[in-house]
């Protein structure tokens, strides 16, 4: 039997976490970026 390892039965949150910053990570660190730098240039 497997039952160490089950996927559905027992998710591995660190893998989620790393699958989902992989996904949105990128996004918002580049969106909180872009943020900073816009509100550190002075709107003219």
């Amino acid at each position: 039997k497997k039952e160490l390892y089950d996927p559905l039965a027992t998710p591995d949150v660190d893998k989620l976490n790393a699958a989902y910053l992989s996904i949105h990570g990128n996004a918002i660190l580049g969106r909180t970026l872009w943020l900073k730098t816009s509100s550190l240039t002075p709107q003219t």
